[in-house]
């Protein structure tokens, strides 16, 4: 049997590192998980933390990443991941990619949501296109099958890059993005290379059987997909 571990925080907003008083406009935006300046946590259970990935997206190994503990707590806790706050306002098609892993003890419903706020944090709602994923979800949260032991990734097949359209913020400033979990005491869910950037093309298709998909001058052939019920491919080409 799993053990679990309960604590209560009197402070509700845990810094990493600190903040900064200055938006940021300078872009691609890219944080790695090393000295996260401006990065909070708002959480009353310490779900979220820093811990060294085994591997990360890119092959590095013992490498530092955020982890949401969802393996120690009984069901119910809850917390934030609060980012920078972000001047959008030279941007056109501003994009959200990062890299998950994440697997359940068994079929515990742990879940992570993407919020966006526009007024520097003070409030966070939905994207216009809502990501929230769970373990049983579809697609789902996970990544790898349901282990019993805490989930750390060994390699860099565990994880999954994900895309979020931020084109509805485009021309904005203040804007700041929010990562919610909530746990079901399941298992680790780990989140790395967090980037945001002013994509030349963006679009999204839905992948239900094996073919070939494009966005401008890009395509992709899938001779067959590992989800039975599909999902969704995106598609974004940046200039740096």
């Amino acid at each position: 049997m799993k053990k679990t571990f309960t604590f209560l925080i009197a402070v509700m907003i845990l810094s990493f590192t600190g903040s900064v008083n200055s938006q940021i406009n300078t872009f691609p935006y890219v944080q790695t998980g090393d000295l996260p300046i401006g990065w909070n946590v708002i959480q009353s259970t310490p779900v979220w933390s820093f811990a060294n990935a085994l591997m990360n997206p890119a092959g590095y190994t013992d490498n530092a990443a955020v982890i949401c503990n969802f393996y120690s707590y009984l069901p119910g806790p809850e917390g934030t991941v609060v980012s920078p706050v972000f001047d959008f306002t030279l941007l056109n098609n501003p994009v959200l990619h990062f890299y998950v892993a994440h697997t359940s003890y068994d079929t515990e419903n742990d879940s992570i949501q993407i919020l966006v706020s526009t007024d520097a944090g003070n409030t966070f709602v939905n994207t216009p296109v809502p990501y929230k994923r769970s373990f049983n979800s579809t697609p789902s949260l996970s990544t790898v099958p349901a282990r019993h032991s805490s989930y750390n990734p060994v390699s860099v097949n565990e994880w999954r890059h994900e895309t979020i359209d931020l084109a509805a913020y485009a021309g904005m400033n203040n804007v700041t993005i929010g990562l919610r979990g909530v746990c079901y005491n399941g298992n680790n869910f780990w989140v790395d290379n967090f980037i945001i950037a002013d994509a030349d093309n963006y679009c999204q298709q839905s992948v239900t059987a094996p073919g070939s998909f494009s966005c401008s001058n890009t395509a992709v052939t899938f001779n067959t997909i590992g989800d039975p019920n599909g999902g969704v491919i995106s598609f974004s080409q940046h200039s740096f």
